[in-house]
């Protein structure tokens, strides 16, 4: 309707909502509603359910654990905090995975330190305990078992990369076989 020109219609104008509360998809939703919330006190109310919900939580948070402490504690580097580690700041990369997992592929000028021979291996492996160290694994969960003992070793800087190896190989990074 053009601007200044009065409607003559004497019918009060309609506002249409989409929902109203008397409309049945209220009351299906309140019913959904209503119906979710009964069934969720049944299960939590249940002596079993809570049991597998507990076990279930404290599964997930071992699991995770390691990771959040990790990353709280600014001791997990991504594949690119890893390299700029590398090129900065000369972190030497020490790989624990086993000789033959070493074989198959692995990150250029690492010095390979399996797991079971860290305590013994660590001077023999010629790693400078007052440089940065970037420990390496196949998915970053031995890593974080050796960031602990080289740090009773009395390494100063050590951190684990985050996804180990399968992470740089999907980051594209190059492995020398």
């Amino acid at each position: 309707m053009p601007v200044g020109v009065k409607s003559t219609s004497t019918q009060p104008v309609k506002r249409f909502s989409r929902f109203h509360w008397d409309s049945p998809w209220r009351i299906s939703t309140s019913c959904f509603i209503f119906t979710f919330y009964n069934l969720l006190m049944d299960f939590l109310t249940n002596t079993n359910n809570l049991l597998l919900l507990a076990t279930l939580l404290t599964s997930g948070l071992a699991l995770a654990l390691p990771q959040i402490l990790g990353r709280l504690n600014k001791q997990l580097l991504s594949v690119h905090e890893s390299v700029q580690w590398i090129n900065q700041r000369q972190a030497q990369i020490v790989d624990i995975r086993t000789p033959d997992e070493y074989k198959a592929g692995h990150i250029a000028n690492s010095k390979h330190l399996p797991l079971s021979e860290l305590d013994s291996g660590l001077k023999q492996a010629k790693i400078d305990s007052n440089k940065p160290i970037i420990l390496v694994c196949l998915s970053g969960t031995r890593a974080n078992t050796a960031l602990g003992k080289l740090k009773k070793a009395g390494c100063k800087e050590v951190a684990c990369m985050d996804g180990g190896i399968s992470a740089w190989n999907q980051a594209g990074m190059p492995l020398i076989k």
